[in-house]
């Protein structure tokens, strides 16, 4: 009996939570008419929004690259679709639940396991994704901060004025 009201609670909980987040949405969204959300989205010119879709697939196409660089790196025999398929939907997790390392490793976890992937080799593709993909932020500021630096406040130190 004891192993049966376990094995519910998990269902049982993540229905109560689903329920929540309703619940926190309709309150959240009540200000807010359909016919004014649809009068918003239809001023949008038809280009911009042909061009958010496509900037937004290449994006996923490009995190894409992250997992199959890493998959490469262990010598995974896992063709690029599989690793693709794992890394966009591990990446709509990571940018839509939160928890953006713990909810998308977990998701590469499960998929990549089932498909043969060891734990200990996911684990340094996981650590491979996670270091490039901080090493390109890093770049990235760096560059945007030589290239445009920031002033800084006097009072910080009297010899440094800007980011540079």
């Amino acid at each position: 009996m004891k192993e049966r009201l376990l094995a519910a609670a998990g269902p049982v909980l993540g229905l109560a939570l689903f329920a929540l987040a309703i619940g926190i949405l309709h309150h959240e969204l009540a200000a807010y008419h359909y016919d004014d959300i649809v009068a918003r989205f239809a001023s949008i010119p038809q280009h911009r929004l042909a061009l958010s879709v496509l900037l937004t697939a290449l994006g996923y196409f490009a995190l894409t690259g992250y997992d199959t660089l890493a998959m490469r790196w262990i010598r995974s025999p896992l063709r690029y679709p599989r690793i693709a398929l794992a890394s966009f939907i591990a990446y709509v997790f990571s940018h839509n639940v939160g928890l953006s390392f713990f909810g998308g490793s977990a998701v590469r976890y499960r998929m990549f396991t089932s498909w043969g992937v060891s734990a200990p080799d996911l684990a340094r593709a996981i650590s491979f994704n996670l270091i490039t993909f901080w090493l390109g932020y890093l770049t990235v500021a760096g560059v945007a901060l030589a290239l445009d630096p920031i002033a800084l406040p006097g009072s910080w130190h009297a010899a440094v004025a800007t980011s540079r």
